[in-house]
């Protein structure tokens, strides 16, 4: 037991590991890296929030519902930057989320309840539009000084949404398991969690000085 809290507590604060990454490149950030600036920020934000209600025997869970739509929102923001998209199709996947996050706080369930069909449809969003994006990084003609930070930004975010759709996916099918075992899929997910913000941190140490020059 001891053992997972010390994983859960350190994989809590490494987000502050691509957090102070940023802060020593923040020129380097510019408009088109801004959007994950601010989902590493509000991440932070709300571990440091949650520490604290649970610190002081209060729940965390109405705060944690309201940050799985704004990481949701800054997410699709990034991957707009990062990757060509239809307006129509940017407005599909920001009014699609919305509407689900309402029903499944305010409809189905209360926003003071762990509610997970959002965050199963959000995880495997990004899930999805990471994978696009890492074919079209992999595969362009354009080969860019930004490659490298693109790359792996897909990869750290394909590695931790799709074990988070996973593991939700236990919490909407009921299947009996013992506690025990929800404790070490939530285990691994912190694992995997400390493992995406070294990879975000690599991530940005690689964002070039100065605006490339595009080759074809």
């Amino acid at each position: 037991m001891t053992y997972y809290w010390v994983v859960t507590i350190v994989s809590a604060a490494s987000i502050g590991i691509p957090l102070v990454a940023i802060l020593f490149h923040a020129r380097r950030i510019g408009n088109r890296y801004m959007p994950f600036a601010f989902y590493l920020t509000l991440g932070a934000a709300n571990e440091w929030l949650s520490f604290y209600l649970i610190r002081n025997h209060q729940g965390n869970i109405v705060n944690s519902n309201i940050y799985s739509l704004l990481e949701y929102g800054l997410l699709l923001w990034l991957f707009f930057r990062l990757t060509p998209q239809k307006l129509s199709w940017r407005l599909l996947y920001a009014a699609t989320g919305v509407v689900i996050w309402l029903l499944d706080n305010f409809y189905l369930h209360s926003i003071r309840n762990d509610n997970s069909y959002f965050r199963i449809f959000a995880c495997l969003t990004i899930s999805w539009l990471s994978i696009e994006h890492i074919n079209r990084t992999v595969f362009s003609d354009r080969i860019t000084a930004y490659r490298k930070t693109d790359l792996l930004l897909g990869i750290g975010l394909f590695v931790f949404f799709a074990y988070s759709a996973f593991l939700r996916c236990f919490y909407v099918v009921s299947v009996g398991l013992h506690i025990s075992f929800y404790m070490q899929l939530w285990l691994i997910l912190s694992i995997v969690n400390l493992i995406a913000n070294l990879i975000f941190m690599f991530a940005i140490l690689w964002i070039p000085k100065h605006r490339p020059i595009i080759s074809i």
